[in-house]
C-alpha cells in the first residue's frame, strides 16, 4: 500500500536543524543532509543535500518542515 509522508512546520534556532529538515535559504528550498554543527564565532554549518554547506548564526530563527511520520493512502 502506498504511503504519504507527513510534515510538522516548526520555528527553531539554526543550531537545532536536524538531518532531513527542509527550509528556505536565499529564496531556494534546501534540505539538511546532516545535523547542524558548531562553526566559528557563534555560527553553525548545515551540510545540504546535493552538496554545499549553509552557514547561519546559531540563534537565527528558521522555519523548517520536519518529517513527522507516514500514513497509508489509497487512490480512487
Amino acid at each position: 500500500m502506498p504511503t504519504v509522508t507527513l510534515y510538522d512546520t516548526l520555528t527553531i534556532a539554526a543550531r537545532d536543524i536536524r538531518r532531513g529538515d527542509v527550509f528556505d535559504l536565499h529564496r531556494h528550498t534546501r534540505t539538511a543532509a546532516h545535523d547542524a554543527y558548531p562553526y566559528i564565532r557563534g555560527s553553525v554549518g548545515i551540510p545540504l543535500e546535493g552538496g554545499g554547506v549553509a552557514y547561519l548564526p546559531k540563534e537565527e530563527e528558521v522555519h523548517v518542515s520536519r518529517p513527522a511520520g507516514t500514513m497509508p493512502c489509497t487512490f480512487a
